[in-house]
Order: structure tokens, then C-alpha cells, then sequence
């Protein structure tokens, strides 16, 4: 079977909400953070962590080139930095052809990688990140012309701007970062910006023609936000371009403002992306608290990561992204979009019940995250099945009568979907 990317590169498909690949393929992106890959693993734990990822139907994998923990100074695996002292304009060849290779074996795998330039620690000074501050707008040019060189003959990028950082006051240096990636790219890779926390890349750059598509970081702040008003906000922009979360709930992360001694679980996390792709998304991005960071006894943890990244890549909350993946690309994805003829829940729940419906309203696939009953108006549907996103299975087809009924789940939650169909 060919890589994903062999199909063409990534575009924007002509709705403007999702993408396809140069032959007409849905692609739903289905990230994994691994901020720290290129920092702090070998080539062979890459390899360990790739197989994981690959086998629970992961994508596209989210990773830096100059890491967050002190990536300037502090060596990788193999003892090197990425420049000669901390100059962006003298590369160090070591470092760089050991990124070489590990992306490498990303295309070996069949994966994109969703590839930063630098953690915006770099850029500029913030409450997390080692920096130090090496970028203005002129280093940045030249560094981001350089970046894209090295790597202009490979098609399974996407360029990711920023990260992490509040642009405003540094638009130049963001706006400097994008044009020297873009000057050099050959396929006009797919290109966005990695906003800070409980942000969007539309707060600051949805006019600039070089964001392909929107980001957002609903982030780790709360159980609570509401993350499908966070999703509506850029869906309705104009112009319209699709939006993804690239940063929502990591599973086993301490929330910043509710710890209680509870670190977020699987419930918390795929409620998180299904009502970031229940509310029209073009995919969402996992994150496992131990391994964005590659957390081990070799390195100090940060804010309380639960085990080491390698005994947390078989968490439940991955294989139930995947399992979100199959459950897209088994209905007509290209034509779904949001549907607000559904109701149900509470006033108390943190999200309503989400509806995405094909435009004759034949098909409907409904999420309910409490698992409360639901009722949908204005279809012509009348049979109905129950997909469980804790285990991926289907229950047999059933009439539909205007009410689905509430569901008894399990302990990890009784979220369901229902498809509607005639």
C-alpha cells in the first residue's frame, strides 16, 4: 500500500472546509504531538513511537525543530545542537541530518509531518519555554528560507508557524517566518500558524493569504470550555478556510485551573475532538501529556506527567481518536457540514448535542457527549445506528422514530453517535 502523501500533496478541497489530497482523496488530519521528537529520542525510540502511532491510525505528527526545553542549548540524543553556538544562520550539520532521518522514517511510515520551524520561545520571552530569544524579523527570513531548502523535496510537510506564543506585538517576525518557508516551497505546502493557549491563528492572520487553514489551542486550561463555540468563531469567518484544533485536552495532563489531583482522561480528551469535528473541523490533533513531552527518568517532568511516553502510547484516548478517524472517512466527509436541527441535554452539560448532515439532509450523524437522548428535525432519515467511540463498535440498524433514545455507558463516559440514514 502507498504512503498517504504518494496521493498527491495536501489541499484545500473546493468547499473550503476540508482537505483532499491532489487526486481528489478525503483526508481527514489526525495528528499526535510529539513536540520533543527530534530532542530527545533516538532513532530507534522514533521508530518504537512512529509503529505505536501508525497502528492506531494516526496521520500527520506534530513535532518542532528547535524544541521548547531548552532545544538550543541542550543537546539531543546525540550530543548535538542545532547551530554553532546560537547563531540560526550557522546550522550544525550533525543535528540536522539526524532531523533528516527521523523524518525520513515519518514517510516511510506514511505520516505528515505538521513541522514548526522553532517553539516561539525563540521569538520572544513567556511564562514556559527556555529560549533563548535568537529571532528578529531579518534572522527570521533567512532561517525559515533556509529551513524550507533543506526540505523543499519533501511533499509530507505542513508548515505550522509559531508556536505556542500570543503573536501580537511580534507579527513581523511570524509574517517573516511564513514568507521565507513559503519563498522556498516548491509544492506550496499546506501552511498555519500554532496559536497560545485558549487562541486561534484567525486572532491574528485569517486575512494573511499565506494561512491556508486555521489552528486553534482549546488547550489544557479546563474541562469546560466550550470548545465547539470556539470551533463555530472560525468556521463562520470569511474568507471561509478549514479549521482544525491542534491543541486540545492532553490525556493525563493536570488542568491548569480545576487540579484537583485528577489529570484529564480518555473521556476528557475525545469528548474534546468530537465536538471540535461534530462542530465542522477538518480533523484534530491527540496529545498524551508524557509524550509530547518524551517524559523518562532521563529528564526532569513537567507539571506532573503520569509514566514514562513509552509506557503511555497504548492510552485508551489514542486508540479512540483513530477509531474517530475510521468512523469520518466511513460517511460522506467532502459534503458534511454542521446541522443545527437537533436537540437534547442539559443547560448544565458543557456542550450540546452536535449534528453534521450531507446538504439533503439524508444523512445525519449526531453526538450526543453526555449521552442524553437526541432528536433531530428535518431529515428524511429513518433508520438509525449507534457507533460507540470508547470501543469502536456499531450497534444493528434501527427505525427511527424522532427520538434516540439515552444510552447507559460505561465509567469512562456514555458519549455515542448516531448515524441517521435512510
Amino acid at each position: 500500500m502507498s504512503a498517504p502523501w504518494q496521493r498527491g500533496r495536501l489541499i484545500v478541497h473546493s468547499s473550503k472546509r476540508k482537505f483532499v489530497h491532489e487526486d481528489g482523496t478525503p483526508f481527514f488530519f489526525l495528528a499526535d504531538t510529539a513536540w520533543e521528537l527530534f530532542h530527545r529520542l533516538t532513532l530507534e525510540e522514533v521508530s518504537t513511537y512512529l509503529a505505536a502511532r501508525r497502528a492506531q491510525g494516526f496521520n500527520v505528527i506534530q513535532c518542532v525543530l528547535l524544541a521548547e526545553l531548552d532545544g538550543i542549548r541542550t543537546p539531543n540524543r546525540y550530543g548535538e545542537t542545532p547551530f554553532l553556538g546560537e547563531d540560526p544562520d550557522r546550522f550544525n550539520p550533525a543535528y540536522w541530518s539526524h532531523v533528516d532521518r527521523v523524518l525520513d522514517l515519518m514517510a516511510e511510515n506514511g505520516f505528515y509531518a505538521a513541522l514548526l520551524p522553532t517553539w516561539g520561545d525563540k521569538i520572544m520571552k513567556g511564562t514556559w519555554g527556555d529560549g533563548p530569544v535568537i529571532f528578529n524579523p531579518d534572522k527570521m527570513l533567512r532561517y525559515a528560507r533556509a529551513v524550507s531548502r533543506r526540505f523543499r523535496h519533501r511533499p509530507n510537510i505542513v508548515w505550522v508557524v509559531g508556536g505556542d506564543r500570543n503573536p501580537k506585538g511580534y507579527e513581523e517576525i511570524f509574517r517573516a517566518e511564513a514568507k521565507g518557508l513559503r519563498e522556498e516551497d516548491p509544492f506550496h505546502r499546506l501552511m498555519t500558524m500554532h496559536p497560545q493557549g485558549e487562541m486561534s491563528s484567525s486572532a491574528s492572520f485569517h486575512n494573511d493569504e499565506w494561512l491556508d487553514f486555521n489552528m486553534m489551542q482549546t488547550g489544557h486550561g479546563r474541562r469546560d470550555l466550550k470548545v465547539h463555540d470556539r470551533l463555530k468563531a472560525d468556521y463562520d469567518l470569511q474568507p471561509t478556510k478549514p479549521v482544525l484544533d491542534g491543541e486540545p485536552r492532553y490525556e493525563n495532563h493536570a488542568p491548569f485551573s480545576d487540579w484537583h489531583g485528577m489529570h484529564m482522561d480518555d473521556s476528557d480528551c475525545r469528548r474534546a475532538a468530537y465536538a471540535t469535528v461534530f462542530s465542522g473541523g477538518a480533523g484534530v490533533t491527540y496529545g498524551c501529556h508524557a509524550v509530547w513531552q518524551m517524559a523518562s527518568d532521563k529528564y526532569l517532568g513537567i507539571n506532573r506527567p503520569l509514566g514514562s511516553w513509552e509506557e503511555s502510547l497504548q492510552l485508551p484516548g489514542a486508540w479512540q481518536y483513530g477509531r474517530l478517524k475510521s468512523l469520518m472517512l466511513s460517511l460522506p466527509l467532502l459534503s458534511l457540514e454542521p446541522y443545527e436541527e437537533v436537540s437534547g441535554g442539559s443547560s448544565e452539560d458543557w456542550a450540546p448535542p452536535l449534528a453534521l448532515a450531507t446538504p439533503d439532509r439524508s444523512t445525519v450523524a449526531v453526538y450526543s457527549p453526555h449521552g442524553r437522548a437526541v432528536q433531530v428535525t428535518g431529515t428524511s432519515a429513518n433508520r438509525y445506528r449507534l457507533f460507540n467511540p470508547r470501543n469502536g463498535s456499531y450497534s444493528d440498524s434501527r427505525a427511527y422514530e424522532g427520538t434516540i433514545p439515552a444510552q447507559v455507558g460505561s465509567s469512562q463516559g456514555n458519549d455515542f453517535v448516531a448515524i441517521l440514514s435512510r
